[in-house]
């Protein structure tokens, strides 16, 4: 902490009331012991996945998907070390825009969120909310949802980005799932998944439902992929 903080903290403390100091304080500590662990909480080394992303199945249950290119609307430059774009349908001849990537660098996976990426495509947030996973074998998960609008086309989006065993939604739950991996000699690589659904006013709640279903089969794939890392061959 410089200087000028510090005389701007003392300043305001002289005549302060005691509560005022208390919270001062508080963030005083919490500042210091941000800066001091900034450099712990970078990744010493990465482990590099055995997988591919590739061997992601192209089925899901009624879904079957085909690879395609990256939208440059939306995805901006990647600094990815491997990323999959495909398109899933199913028999009601719905599409889901499926979009997973990893990365060795943290913070430029963390930039390239729906928020950011989004928006760079000229998108307005509607409505945001928590969605619920039921997967195998685990405690239910929670994934990011919203509905976002342009130009009065909507589309649901559901994210989550994977750390270990950790599943975060933004920076803050990135950091704490640093924190928890501070010490270890090899960190794993940063797992973002993205999946886009465009909105059929009539079957909105039909489409939410089917994205949820979608995002169920995306995330115990991944999962399962996770968990093999010596896997080699790609699954259809």
């Amino acid at each position: 902490m410089d200087d000028r903080t510090t005389r701007l903290i003392r300043n305001l403390t002289r005549h302060a009331p005691w509560r005022l100091v208390a919270c001062l304080a508080l963030v005083l500590v919490v500042h210091v012991a941000l800066s001091s662990t900034r450099q712990g909480l970078r990744p010493p080394n990465i482990e590099e996945p055995m997988w591919h992303l590739s061997q992601i199945p192209k089925q899901f249950g009624n879904w079957e998907g085909e690879d395609r290119e990256l939208d440059p609307r939306v995805f901006r430059k990647l600094d990815a070390e491997e990323v999959v774009n495909r398109e899933y349908q199913d028999k009601a001849r719905r599409t889901v825009a499926f979009h997973c990537a990893y990365f060795n660098k943290y913070d430029e996976g963390a930039f390239h969120n729906p928020s950011t990426c989004l928006r760079a495509a000229g998108y307005q947030k509607v409505t945001s909310e928590p969605m619920t996973l039921e997967v195998a074998d685990q405690a239910s998960v929670s994934v990011g949802f919203a509905i976002w609008e342009r130009e009065g086309e909507r589309v649901m989006v559901v994210h989550w980005y994977r750390l270990g065993e950790d599943v975060v939604l933004n920076r803050w739950q990135l950091g704490w799932a640093r924190v928890k991996l501070a010490g270890s000699e090899k960190w794993p690589v940063l797992i973002k998944v993205l999946l886009q659904l465009p909105v059929e006013p009539e079957d909105w709640e039909d489409d939410k439902q089917r994205l949820q279903e979608f995002a169920g089969h995306a995330y115990q794939a991944i999962d399962n992929l996770c968990r093999e890392p010596n896997s080699e061959s790609p699954t259809e």
